[in-house]
């Protein structure tokens, strides 16, 4: 009985191991549920997975840090006037989008139009 269960056992593993891509090419993400669009700017349905999804794929001006406060992610330096209706974000030197073009202010512009046009 002990050898039948070290074989299915020993199986088990070499089938498990097999189903596995060992590739830099190719990135599995596993979610508890479907999610409803890459496009959580925009959309007018976002759930917990897009949002996963998005976080995974896309870099962001600020980001929360493992205290859960604001942190620079594509801005290297965030400033707030002194009556706190200001914030400016210093962006960091060199960052590119996968095509390569830099990313300037402009993007951030038209990034927070859309967002304040579609969120309304």
């Amino acid at each position: 009985m002990n050898r039948v269960i070290i074989i299915l056992v020993t199986l088990s593993l070499l089938l498990f191991a097999s189903c596995r891509r060992n590739s830099s090419e190719h990135v599995t993400i596993a979610l508890p549920e479907p999610f409803s669009t890459f496009d959580t700017l925009t959309s007018a349905t976002s759930d917990a997975a897009a949002e996963r999804v998005r976080n995974l794929m896309f870099n962001s001006l600020v980001k929360k840090n493992d205290n859960f406060e604001y942190v620079g992610e594509m801005a290297e330096q965030i400033t707030s006037s002194e009556d706190g209706k200001t914030i400016t974000f210093t962006l960091r030197d060199n960052v590119k989008f996968h095509n390569g073009k830099v990313l300037t202010s402009a993007d951030v512009k038209y990034t927070f139009d859309t967002l304040f046009a579609s969120k309304g």
